[in-house]
């Protein structure tokens, strides 16, 4: 499958180099563009990948354009796209508050549309991306771009569009919560006598352990939780004031947070 990039930033380039990375072979059937050139510049040496000179030569060249750009660049960059010949192509979106219904008013209603929610850790090849589409994607094209997807990460489908403001609160704006908590870790361990540089890697490391575990594991995080609490010890100390200040409470409402500014941005 020839893929082609417009818009080469973080999530863009994350992407690119995941597949390149999985599929080193699939570089030269690679097509990016960005009006940045030194970006643009990156991304070809950590990829392979060709530099084009337009949104049009994107498009003619790729099987599967991926629009990488923000939200607000979307009127521009559609229209352009419309003007292409889109007879066996597949549009893939990845902006937040950019519906498939928005785009299909530009490209039209039997364009193949795939829209995705990545997240950040797709630069270290550790995503979580929700998938769905209109409808019109040819199932060996949709099958391909799962396994894309897959190349940096994790992809799960999903059916409704709707569960997109589900999905930013649970994976979309997650990793900041997660940062958030590890630093929180890392500086209350500073003041316990450990530096703040070996308590970030204690912090870190366990946090992507306990992460693990809840994947591989086979056993729901209650149970894993319950697990690490001996009677009287000290972690069931520390999990009591957690829920003492409303941890839970805390998180439920970031989370709830998140997928309401998505929805108000669906509407905008």
């Amino acid at each position: 499958m020839k893929i082609g990039l417009i818009g080469t930033g973080n999530m863009g380039g994350a992407i690119l180099r995941g597949y390149t990375s999985a599929h080193p072979n699939e570089a030269g059937n690679c097509y990016i563009y960005d009006l940045n050139a030194e970006a643009a510049e990156k991304l070809q040496a950590l990829t392979g990948a060709a530099i084009v000179v337009s949104i049009a030569e994107v498009v003619q060249n790729a099987d599967l354009t991926i629009i990488a750009v923000k939200p607000y660049h979307y009127d521009n960059v559609l229209p352009l796209i419309a003007d292409c010949d889109l007879s066996g192509k597949t549009i893939m979106t990845i902006a937040a508050g950019i519906t498939i219904d928005k785009v299909e008013k530009t490209l039209g209603n039997d364009t193949p549309i795939i829209r995705i929610m990545p997240n950040t850790p797709a630069g270290v090849l550790a995503g979580m991306t929700a998938v769905w589409q209109n409808g019109k994607v040819d199932k060996a094209v949709f099958g391909s771009v799962m396994e894309l997807l897959s190349s940096f990460g994790k992809a799960i489908e999903i059916d409704d569009e709707e569960q997109v403001h589900a999905v930013i609160g649970a994976s979309g704006s997650s990793p900041a919560y997660a940062y958030m908590f590890i630093d929180a870790i890392a500086k209350a361990s500073e003041k316990e006598g450990l530096r703040y540089e070996d308590a970030l890697v204690f912090a870190a490391q366990s946090v992507m352990g306990a992460a693990k575990m809840v994947m591989e594991s086979g056993s729901d995080p209650t149970s894993l939780r319950i697990a690490v609490c001996s009677p009287n010890g000290t972690t069931i100390e520390a999990v009591h004031k957690l829920q003492e200040n409303g941890f839970e409470r805390c998180v439920e409402e970031a989370v709830h947070a998140a997928a309401e500014r998505s929805r108000e941005m669906s509407r905008e």
